[in-house]
């Protein structure tokens, strides 16, 4: 016998029911931004000026004699002009992760079209997984100065960009567009957390 769409709304609506299939469809998937660095002179300048004056913190708290203070010194001047330019080559990406059925197509597919072995290392199925998952998940790119980059994002394209960044970078990319993509450990993290 058929449920009419009137007692079906009824049933959906009563108090203490509903519909489990009709609560988890159109679930959405987490967003989140990462911002890239590519001055990597000005990062490793100003690395150089925070570590020289921990060092002499640490000297002076311990009493030890080091360096003087005319060595590895910085003005306030040229800190903050190292930091302006580190921000000016700041790349926000801002990315949204797969549904889970679109990220299972996508590993089903590398695993048909590169030589995948169950229970082995895998290095070519987990670049090309890495990649497809990146160029998918980019929503934009904006720079420093606002404007949003116009580039189309495929693996080839993400493979280009990211052999140009430091290491320390594209990890900070491969991280986000993981943490968008594998979200389980996430749920139990956030609903156990105790924010008071």
């Amino acid at each position: 016998m058929a449920i009419d769409a009137e007692d079906y709304i009824a049933q959906a609506t009563e108090k203490d029911t509903f519909d489990v299939f009709a609560f988890v469809q159109g679930t959405n998937t987490p967003e989140d931004e990462v911002t890239i660095y590519t001055d990597a002179d000005a990062a490793l300048k100003l690395a150089k000026i925070f570590i020289a004056e921990e060092e002499r913190a640490e000297r002076a708290k311990n009493e030890v004699v080091g360096l003087s203070d005319e060595d590895e010194t910085a003005d306030e001047d040229e800190i903050t002009a190292l930091h302006e330019r580190l921000a000016a080559s700041g790349l926000v990406f801002k990315l949204k992760g797969l549904a889970p059925k679109a990220r299972e197509a996508i590993e089903k597919k590398l695993r048909a079209t590169t030589d995948y072995k169950e229970g082995e290392e895998n290095t070519e199925f987990n670049e090309a997984l890495n990649a497809t998952l990146i160029a998918k998940s980019i929503v934009s790119v904006t720079n420093a100065a606002g404007a949003v980059a116009s580039n189309a994002w495929t693996v080839e394209t993400v493979n280009a960009f990211t052999e140009e960044l430091y290491v320390s970078e594209a990890n900070k990319l491969f991280g986000a567009v993981a943490q968008v993509n594998y979200v389980g450990a996430i749920f139990d993290r956030a609903i156990n957390a105790d924010f008071s």
